[in-house]
């Protein structure tokens, strides 16, 4: 999905489109619901401290696609591990990475198999009898799908509250603003995506002069706040009220986020819920102190976060 273009990207991506429409994905508003409801119970029994990111960051976007897809919640742990190894910017080696695709590549053609023998009324289900897409085709989607639904919402759930909790004021603003004004300001100021590569289709000319040519590929960091300044002054100022902006949390164009409204619904009800059972929520830990998953970026001494170990919090 990430690396074709039309007319195979239009055809791919068209076999799932249904699914993720917006009154599709407000059918599935009960099971987030429940399931955050779930996690949020085994916060409060583990008691303080508790690490956010294992005991609600990582299970509630997966459990979600394990439901969305029709496969067990059981199974997460299939794809949580080797997508975390693939995604990762430092600390793995090539090999490393081979063998976690191979992992994940293994797992869901397993899912792709279990299917055709028990069909059920999902995602999924539809994809393999339809038999519009290649084996290749179909695993890759699948993967595309695991991937996707929920690495992306897990990150910008520990690295948004970890960027709330580091600062009392913004807590107490996030609390007194519209949940969906307040998700869309988090998605603009916390990128789930550490990268977007992009190809020229022709030339372009930037501000300063520097012209990128028809054919050659670019790479642009998308972990800083994103915006237009024209639009918005100062992108790093965070005003959890404002009127939605524009921002590069789901990519743009027609590779933009398949799976941009499951993402807001699992955020807006995540913050919703937490922020009414957990008023008092803060870090158990100095922010500095919380381990954070870095990565390099041209042009600052410092890495950039764009992810989070652990996140201890107490209440």
């Amino acid at each position: 999905m990430l690396r074709i273009d039309p007319p195979a990207h239009t055809r791919v991506r068209r076999l799932q489109t249904a699914y993720f429409t917006v009154k599709a994905v407000g059918n599935e508003r009960d099971k987030v619901e429940r399931i955050v409801e779930e996690r949020l119970d085994a916060l409060e029994r583990h008691g303080a401290p508790a690490d956010f990111v294992s005991l609600f960051a990582y299970p509630v976007p997966s459990m979600a696609i394990c439901d969305l897809l029709g496969v067990p919640r059981e199974d997460r742990g299939r794809f949580e591990h080797p997508s975390d190894v693939i995604s990762a910017f430092q600390a793995t080696t090539p090999a490393e990475k081979t063998a976690a695709m191979d992992d994940f590549y293994a797992y869901t053609r397993e899912v792709i198999a279990a299917k055709r023998v028990s069909p059920g009324t999902d995602l999924l289900t539809e994809l393999v009898a339809k038999d519009e897409l290649t084996e290749d085709e179909l695993a890759g989607v699948v993967f595309f799908l695991f991937a996707g639904g929920h690495h992306t919402t897990m990150t910008v759930l520990s690295l948004s509250l970890l960027f709330l909790l580091a600062d009392r004021e913004r807590w107490e603003a996030a609390r007194a603003a519209p949940v969906d004004r307040l998700v869309e300001e988090l998605l603009r100021m916390v990128s789930p995506i550490g990268t977007l590569p992009r190809t020229a289709l022709e030339d372009v000319e930037l501000e300063n002069g520097t012209v990128i040519r028809a054919g050659e590929s670019v790479t642009v960091y998308a972990v800083v706040p994103s915006g237009d300044p024209a639009e918005l002054g100062d992108l790093d100022r965070f005003d959890p009220a404002r009127e939605p902006a524009r921002h590069l949390a789901f990519g743009g164009g027609r590779h933009m986020c398949l799976g941009q409204h499951l993402a807001r619904l699992e955020l807006q009800i995540s913050y919703e819920r937490l922020m009414t059972r957990f008023p008092t929520l803060r870090l158990a830990v100095p922010a500095e102190e919380v381990v954070v998953k870095p990565m390099p970026m041209p042009g600052r001494r410092a890495a950039v976060p764009v992810g989070v170990e652990q996140l201890p919090v107490a209440w």
